[in-house]
């Protein structure tokens, strides 16, 4: 998608001081995100942060990449589990930034599928990812690509976190 995305926050102090901050963000015709801090920040730990929030829209972006670039490839993306990892820390000077991504894929494609066609699609639809392409460090994937398993209705795997990475976009 080309253009611009807006969101809008409004939120005015009501609570006492040191209270825990919670504030709602819109998008046009999307329901409201209910969002708050770090609970360092005053805010409350059962509810997505900024950091959180990046996590997931990292995650989302290069599933929904990797769906719409398998379709398009005609390769049977059938299955998909992913943990996305962000390093924060603090960064010169001094302020808190992420200092590493890292996503961990399991794909499942249809039995006969080229296994290497299917991860071909795969790091193009990681190259795609307009979240993996605007952090400012590197996002590295760690892919593991299979044939779904005969049983019906089985899910991937949990992916491991000790796999070797094989692509850094």
């Amino acid at each position: 998608m080309d253009g611009d995305v807006v969101t809008t926050r409004a939120w005015q102090s009501a609570e006492p001081e040191g209270a825990v901050v919670v504030s709602p963000v819109v998008s046009a015709g999307r329901p409201v995100l209910v969002t708050s801090a770090d609970p360092s920040a005053h805010g409350d730990p059962s509810l997505w942060g900024p950091i959180e929030l990046l996590a997931a829209a990292l995650s989302g972006c290069l599933f929904h990449a990797a769906v719409d670039v398998a379709r398009r490839s005609r390769v049977p993306l059938v299955g998909w589990t992913d943990r996305v990892t962000l390093t924060v820390g603090r960064s010169p000077p001094g302020r808190r930034a992420v200092r590493a991504a890292r996503v961990e894929v399991v794909a499942e494609v249809a039995v006969g599928t080229p296994l290497p066609r299917a991860r071909r699609v795969l790091h193009k639809a990681h190259a795609l990812c307009v979240v993996a392409g605007s952090l400012a460090v590197p996002v590295e994937l760690a892919l593991d690509v299979r044939e779904r398993p005969s049983a019906a209705g089985a899910s991937p795997q949990t992916p491991p976190s000790a796999e070797v990475s094989d692509h850094v976009v």
